[in-house]
């Protein structure tokens, strides 16, 4: 098993909850995205978007992390059954440090449908938010700071350079333009940049 995956399932509950909402705060920039603190009362949400009286997407996550059984099942269906009379959200997903096996997909399925009418139900399970991590280097090395060696984590270090702000690095010399870059490349490594160097005049 990857070890990401086993250390996603090795997490603290309350460190997952945490885990799910950087990564949605940072998934939806400028979207409002809050967490929801309801020690003891699940009410179906732990994370929303915006505004809840204008039924906006609301995340919900269980840590299960031996699938989904008849009494996974039950407290799933009554997370959403708490959310539609709290909320009626639009959209309801369901956060898990698990991927779901075929059974478990295709009840997820009949969950979907069943709601289809009153609200979109999603799923957001432990290769999606993987697959986050390993694109979003500031979260990984949050959560975890031992899952993977950064080569450019090693330039800053030895250029001496790792306290400048990115203002200064803007300035430097072309020669160590690449570390501005790898910055950049650290807020999401599905994006490359590049830096030209035009003529004064």
């Amino acid at each position: 098993m990857n070890p990401l995956y086993q250390q996603l399932r090795a997490l603290d509950p309350k460190v997952f909850e945490d885990l799910c909402f950087q990564i949605i705060s940072a998934r939806h920039p400028g979207a409002n995205i809050t967490p929801v603190n309801e020690v003891g009362n699940d009410v179906g949400v732990d994370t929303l978007e915006g505004d809840l009286k204008d039924r906006r997407t609301i995340w919900q996550c269980k840590f299960f992390t031996n699938g989904i059984r008849s009494p996974q099942k039950v407290e799933i269906r009554r997370s959403l059954k708490n959310a539609l009379q709290h909320f009626q959200p639009r959209r309801w997903i369901l956060c898990l440090p698990i991927d779901l096996d075929a059974n478990g997909h295709n009840w997820f399925q009949q969950l979907k449908t069943e709601h289809a009418k009153r609200i979109e139900v999603g799923l957001f399970q432990a290769s999606h938010l993987i697959r986050e991590v390993l694109h979003r280097p500031a979260i990984r090395n949050r959560f975890f700071p031992e899952a993977l060696l950064e080569p450019g984590s090693l330039r800053p270090i030895l250029a001496h350079t790792g306290e400048y702000s990115e203002r200064e690095l803007q300035t430097l010399t072309p020669e160590n333009a690449d570390q501005y870059l790898q910055r950049l490349r650290d807020r999401d490594s599905r994006f490359d940049y590049q830096v030209v160097f035009l003529p004064h005049g």
